[in-house]
């Protein structure tokens, strides 16, 4: 996260005032039902269903500026934080969710991830297996479950986590990636380069997705297909190449 955006994000944060705690107790109880959180379908929850975190962060810093924001807005804007390290912007959400959460839903994801960012999985997994046996649909949490037992050394089990995401959310493209990484590792090149390749038109712009596809293909003997990704896909163009004819 770049220094615009951690400041943007702050602003955004100094909208937040402690209505937000009373205005969040009636949000956290519906983002806490038991269909858990595959099943929102606010702007916010529509861009994790894809994995697309910029846009979610996006999304929830323009809730957080706006009028009424939420607890879920506020959530996963401290998510978007954990995962890219901005402990400025962490530290000021983290204190805001300890006033508007009644029950410690997406504090515990925080937590989560910051220790699996530690290089701590086992403490991780004690909060997300906690938190999944609780909200066994909620396809949030799942994949950080399934972040959480790869990192412990559980790769069948983080296989089912990711699968578990697939199910609620069809197109999210990290769970896909996470497949293919496991498909990679036990030899299934053909599964993980199909995964990829969804996962690459759900997300076209991740170069990640590229990245990791022209890897595959390189590993299945098509060094020429991995060319062609890296041409078109991930070399910068000079801006004459952008204007000139074809």
């Amino acid at each position: 996260m770049n220094i615009r955006t951690t400041r943007l994000l702050l602003l955004a944060l100094s909208f937040v005032t402690s209505g937000l705690a009373l205005a969040g107790a009636e949000t956290a109880t519906a983002t806490l039902a038991p269909s858990g959180f595959g099943a929102t379908s606010s702007p916010i929850a529509e861009a994790l269903q894809r994995g697309r975190w910029p846009l979610a962060c996006q999304r929830a810093t323009s809730a957080l500026a706006g009028a009424q924001p939420d607890v879920e807005a506020l959530g996963i804007f401290a998510l978007c934080a954990a995962i890219n390290h901005d402990q400025p912007a962490l530290t000021q959400a983290n204190a805001r969710l300890k006033e508007a959460e009644t029950v410690p839903y997406y504090a515990t994801l925080v937590a989560a991830v910051s220790d699996l960012h530690a290089q701590r999985p086992a403490p991780a997994l004690v909060q997300l297996t906690t938190l999944t046996a609780a909200r066994p649909q909620d396809a949030l949490a799942q994949f950080f479950l399934g972040e959480a037992r790869y990192a412990n050394g559980e790769p069948a089990a983080a296989r089912r986590c990711f699968e578990a995401v697939l199910t609620s959310w069809p197109a999210h493209a990290p769970a896909m990636l996470a497949l293919s990484r496991l498909d990679a590792t036990e030899a299934r090149l053909p599964q993980a380069i199909a995964r990829m390749e969804q996962a690459t038109q759900i997300d076209p712009q991740n170069r990640d997705y590229w990245r990791w596809l022209a890897d595959l293909c390189t590993q299945a003997g098509d060094p020429g297909r991995a060319q062609a990704i890296t041409l078109q896909r991930l070399r910068v163009r000079s801006p004459s190449a952008h204007l000139g004819s074809e």
